[in-house]
Parts: C-alpha cells; structure tokens; sequence
C-alpha cells in the first residue's frame, strides 16, 4: 500500500533520472522497471530516445515512447504505428526527476530542475527562474524538432522505419498527430505556473514555434490534395465554417471555382489549426492584413460579383452543394441565412436560353406543376 503511488510511476523516473535506468521491486508481487533506449541522434545537446513506454498495465495503451533528451531537460511523448500519442491524461505533466502535483492531461510531460516551493510537490510561485529554464528548454526543444523536421523530409523511409511508424503513413500525417498533442497541451487549463511554463515551452521562438518559424511543418488541417505542410507567414486564407469540416470541405474542393479562389494549399489552413496557431504567435490575430478569414457564404458572395449568369454546370455544382438536405446541416446552419442571401443574387440558364433569378424559377416551377400542359 506504502509503495503503490511509486510503484505506479516509477518507470518514467528510470527515463527522467540523470543516471538510473531500471528500477526493481521487490515484495508480494515482484515488479521491474527499465529505460534501455534506441537513439537517434539530432544535434550535440540533443537525442531522441525510443523505447517501451514504462507504466503499469490499464495506465496506457501499448506502444513506444519518444523522449527529447536535451541540455537542460526533456520532453517525453507517447508513440504508436500512426504517430504521436498524448500520454495518459492521469500521468503528471511536470516533473523535477521526480513527478510533482502539477497539472495532469498535457498530453506530454515536461522534465526540467525547475525550482519547487517548501513542499517539494509544486511548482515555486511566479518564479521568473523557472519562466527562464522553460524557456531555454523551449529553445532547445525548437532546435531539435527542426532536426527532427529535416530527418523525416531527407530521409523518411528510414525515420519511419526506425520509429516503428505503419507503411503507409505520410510526413504530412507524421506531423499531423505531434500538432494535435502539442495544442492539446496548449489549449489545456492548468494552474498558472504551468501555463506559464508551457507558453514558454512551446511558443514565440521555442518549441513548436520555432519548429513553424523555419520550417514547413504546420499542418494546415485540411484534406484530400489540400493537406499542406506549411508556414504560418504563408497563410493567406483561414477557413471557417462549414468549410473548415471535412465532410463538407472533401465536396467543395471538387469545385474549380472554389480552388481558383482560395489559391494554393500551403497558403490556407483550417480554423481549427488557426486557434492553436493564435496560441503560438498571438500577434498573428491581429495580422489581418497577411490573411482573411473565407465563409461558404464569402465564396459565394465573390460568385455573384464575378459570375452572376451561372451555367448548368456549376448550376449542378450548387445544387449538390446547396438544397435541403445540406441546408440541414449543423455546420451549415450558423451561415444558412447569409447562403440564402448570397444566391438571390444569381441568375441562372434555362432551357430556352434565357437568364432567371432563383425567385423566378421557382414561380415558373410552381406555375408548371399547376399546369403541365402548358408548361415546356
């Protein structure tokens, strides 16, 4: 009973310690915990560990874990076939060697000589020493995933295979699962002191934000062609809406006129990516002048200053796009009644040639189904 707490956790301390890699148990039920690694080298102060994720069964799922083992500390991220995992929600996120009574649910852990108060279990308050070590840990965490970066673009098939990673996985969905644990720690609620230190982790010009400063490795959260690796300073155009979801955006993008008018894919990027982005750089908020924010409602307003007479061909187009059925839909209901406005200033081509408004077709419709011999 004395010893299940420690017991629980004692396997990451073999990752986390500066000399210790296996810890034995000894008493009703024997227990044996080990950190024996592979390395990959990125850098001088930094490898990237590889190993069997040391925790007691029912506390995670089976797999690998990658530690960031750099100068002043570590990151330590779970592994699975498809790529990074988020680490069990119950794990502590703040460590000083020994786990303390920190935020849980990170989806990473964070390994660092920061300094605690009397208890030994918390972080020391408001400690401008310990919003500095997060920060030089950040700068060397950023220098290190840049490296990472390089690897998997130079040399993937062998990253891929070194990291136990499914065959047919791609770079683009690599970097996909390490945004979406990244920016569920980001987004997380913590105490201050841990918010603290994970803004100094992971944003400006450390971690994740050094990582997208310089290279193309930010997700741009789309789909099909459109799944871009990029660069924030690159974005012109973020998705909202409806057409930031994938079941409505997969039939858009059949669209030609819809491509023409957001560009290309490395230059647009999803809200949903965008809110973790705000979190990275907070001044991109403000950037309106880099980048513009596109409802289904915008594309459409852009269609009738361009194209009021619109073709049966993309007559058809809208109407796969926009009838009854999708109108129901959730993601489209908050911009149902700007759709609506947009289209009463179209035209569309009927059948003797001529150019009718919605309203107008819809009259003749109505007139037709009331008397079908006259109708043509």
């Amino acid at each position: 009973e004395i010893m299940e707490s420690f017991a629980r956790l004692a396997g990451i301390m073999t990752i986390f310690s500066k000399q210790i890699r296996r810890i034995d148990i000894h008493g009703n039920t024997n227990q044996a915990w080990k950190w024996d690694p592979e390395m990959i080298r990125l850098s001088d102060d930094a490898n990237l560990e590889l190993g069997e994720l040391p925790l007691t069964n029912g506390l995670h799922q089976r797999g690998l874990s990658v530690y960031f083992r750099l100068h002043g500390g570590g990151i330590l991220v779970s592994l699975g076939p498809e790529g990074f995992r988020a680490l069990p929600a119950e794990l502590p996120a703040i460590w000083v060697v020994a786990p303390t009574r920190e935020s849980k649910g990170l989806g990473f852990a964070v390994n660092c000589m920061f300094d605690l108060d009397a208890g030994r279990a918390r972080l020391a308050g408001n400690s401008a020493v310990n919003k500095q070590k997060a920060h030089n840990l950040g700068s060397e965490f950023g220098q290190a995933l840049r490296k990472l970066c390089v690897l998997s673009m130079e040399r993937w098939e062998n990253l891929k295979s070194d990291l136990r990673l499914e065959d047919d996985l791609n770079v683009y969905d690599f970097w996909a699962t390490f945004w979406k644990v990244m920016g569920k720690g980001l987004q997380a609620t913590g105490s201050d002191e841990v918010n603290a230190l994970v803004a100094q982790l992971l944003c400006g010009d450390s971690g994740i934000g050094c990582l997208i400063s310089h290279e193309d490795a930010m997700p741009n959260g789309l789909w099909g062609d459109y799944k871009s690796l990029t660069r924030p300073d690159k974005i012109r155009v973020v998705l909202k809406g409806s057409l930031g979801t994938e079941l409505i955006f997969r039939e858009l993008v059949e669209w030609e006129y819809l491509r023409n008018f957001l560009g290309s894919p490395e230059s647009v990027m999803s809200e949903a990516v965008y809110t973790v982005v705000r979190r990275v750089f907070p001044a991109i908020g403000q950037a309106r002048n880099q980048w513009r924010s596109v409802q289904f409602a915008d594309v459409l307003g852009n269609l009738a200053e361009t194209e009021k007479k619109i073709t049966p061909n993309t007559a058809g187009t809208l109407g796969r796009l926009i009838n009854h059925n999708t109108l129901k839909h959730e993601d489209y209901e908050k911009e149902r009644e700007l759709i609506e406005k947009a289209l009463h200033f179209f035209t569309f081509k009927t059948q003797d040639g001529s150019f009718q408004s919605a309203d107008e077709i819809l009259v003749l419709a109505k007139h037709n189904q009331a008397n079908p011999d006259e109708s043509k």
